[in-house]
Parts: C-alpha cells; structure tokens; sequence
C-alpha cells in the first residue's frame, strides 16, 4: 500500500518509529517512494512533494484501511491512504 504524509518530516519519523513493526501478522516494511519524474509531462508531482509518499510491503490483505489510518496517523497528518487490492 502507500500512505501520503503531510511531509517529509512525518514520513521520516514514521519509517523510523514503524519499520518492521508487525499489523495483523506481518511485519511491515517501509521505505520513501522513489517513483522517477520525466521532466517533459508537466501533470506529473515535483520530486520533493514525491518523498511525503510512503511505500509499505506486507500489508496483510485483511488489514484496514482504519488500522492503517491509526498506525501513522500517529505521526502527522495523512493526505491519503491507498490500500493494496487482492487480484
């Protein structure tokens, strides 16, 4: 899944509070999202706004969107929380 944070700062700290902590089972792993910007399309966000975006492995599948909400939250305001989906 990928958790948006207020800031670089509050995703900082919750990588550094959250990683390898365990939702459901699973020991979670997160790290900055390192999507690459293509200078030609402009529709596409500036790098900085890029590192408020967390990258979290392992979520279990049975996990919420709420749980989710309630683990970072803790850290600073959340812009958006996207989930994974099973196929």
């Amino acid at each position: 899944g990928f958790v948006e944070c207020e800031s670089e700062g509050v995703a900082r700290k919750a990588i550094k509070a959250l990683q390898g902590t365990f939702l459901d089972g699973h020991k979670l792993q997160l790290q900055l999202s390192s999507k690459t910007v293509v200078a030609d399309q402009p529709t596409l966000r500036k790098v900085s706004e890029k590192q408020k975006k967390l990258l979290v492995r392992n979520v279990p599948f049975q996990a919420t969107r709420k749980e989710l909400l309630q683990l970072f939250g803790a850290y600073g305001q959340l812009k958006q929380v996207r989930m994974p989906k099973k196929f």
